[in-house]
């Protein structure tokens, strides 16, 4: 689309007789603001909800007895900052619903019935914190999750997939253990957890304040 448009821009530029340098100009200009719109965060500062194809970003840690976030859209980014959205044992931390393309990124959820529940979407989990809620991610119908350097720790039910003909691809994250069996006891339904980080990235072993796979474990995955 955006070339598509581009096209039709330069073709009319041209045209109209503009000069080669002149439309040089232009070109950069097109997609310096084109890129400086693309990597803009909308600013969220309490619990609403995410109906825009737009990047929010979490710019204060909420508390709620309630849903906090409802994700409606496709093409959606939210980066909780891990400014921590906390719950008091009810409700869910974010809710997605019939949204495709929605990546979650660096959020910490606790005290929540469910910290994250996935309706028929397609959804991307990184580098999130999931801690001391009832159940981790819950997963509806045809959802799919795509998951990269997140922690699950003492969650009652760190992961549970609804749907038996669906299989859920849990893979790279820290359960709380690097005992397989032990993981397996925490994770219901159809879902492949393997393979699994041997520590938590979310700890600071040695206290010098990074939060590196390197600064806890020299083996990364196990």
């Amino acid at each position: 689309m955006l070339t598509n448009k581009f096209s039709r821009m330069k073709n009319k530029l041209i045209s109209k007789g503009i000069s080669k340098s002149l439309l040089l100009i232009i070109i950069i200009l097109f997609f310096t603001l084109t890129s400086l719109n693309a990597f803009a965060q909308t600013s969220l500062i309490g619990c609403t909800e995410l109906n825009k194809e737009e990047n929010y970003k979490l710019d204060a840690a909420v508390i709620t007895s309630n849903t906090c976030f409802f994700i409606t859209s496709n093409n959606i980014e939210f980066d909780c900052q891990f400014l921590p959205i906390l719950g008091f044992g009810s409700g869910t931390g974010i809710s997605v619903i019939n949204a495709s393309n929605v990546t979650l990124r660096n959020c910490a959820l606790a005290g929540f019935d469910f910290a994250i529940d996935i309706n028929n979407s397609n959804v991307n989990l990184e580098s999130s914190l999931i801690i001391n809620n009832s159940k981790g991610v819950v997963t509806y119908g045809f959802s799919s999750l795509n998951t990269s350097s997140n922690s699950f720790l003492n969650n009652s039910i760190n992961l549970e997939n609804t749907n038996p003909f669906v299989n859920i691809k849990a893979l790279n994250n820290w359960w709380g253990t690097n005992v397989s069996s032990e993981i397996e006891n925490t994770v219901v339904g159809n879902v492949t957890f393997v393979p699994f980080l041997n520590f938590d990235l979310h700890s600071d072993n040695d206290r010098d304040t990074i939060l590196r796979f390197e600064d806890n474990c020299p083996n990364d995955f196990n």
